[in-house]
């Protein structure tokens, strides 16, 4: 949803032959995979705190058995490979595009793309300044772990 939001913000549409390619299909799936990679590390202590059992770091330590900073590295290592295959597919970008006979235009398009999924991934860094997981209280939703009821409104689920 957000990388579409960027696409209808910049004003840009892909054309369906590149948004469906391999190229931008692998790059798009990395750079999901990286935003919620990292939040899961940053938003570790909170998620714990909580309850939720969902974040990659504690599904990694359990499945492992292995120490917090140990599958804190490997959430890690996860996202650097993942960073280091979107940037690789990132320099083919222009080979497809020829194949795939785009206009300069519609290259164009799929180029500032590629810039929205890069700059998508990078907005985690937002996550190492702000309170939200940097010196925040450990807060507990008062309904349980996880549970939306009071946001939601227990008629409407």
């Amino acid at each position: 949803m957000p990388l579409s939001l960027g696409e209808r913000a910049a004003g840009i549409t892909v054309p369906a032959a590149a948004f469906h390619g391999p190229q931008l299909r692998i790059m798009r799936q990395a750079a999901i995979d990286v935003t919620l990679m990292c939040n899961d590390v940053y938003s570790l202590e909170k998620e714990e705190a909580r309850g939720d059992m969902d974040d990659l770091v504690l599904v990694i330590e359990r499945a492992r058995r292995c120490t917090r900073e140990e599958a804190i590295a490997e959430a890690r290592g996860e996202v650097r490979r993942r960073v280091t295959r979107f940037r690789e597919l990132a320099l083919q970008v222009p080979g497809p595009c020829a194949l795939l006979g785009l206009t300069v235009p519609e290259a164009a398009g799929v180029e500032r793309y590629v810039e929205i999924m890069r700059a998508w991934m990078s907005g985690h860094a937002w996550q190492t300044r702000t309170g939200r997981y940097v010196n925040a209280p450990r807060v507990l939703p008062s309904t349980g772990p996880g549970c939306f009821d009071r946001v939601l409104g227990a008629d409407s689920i």
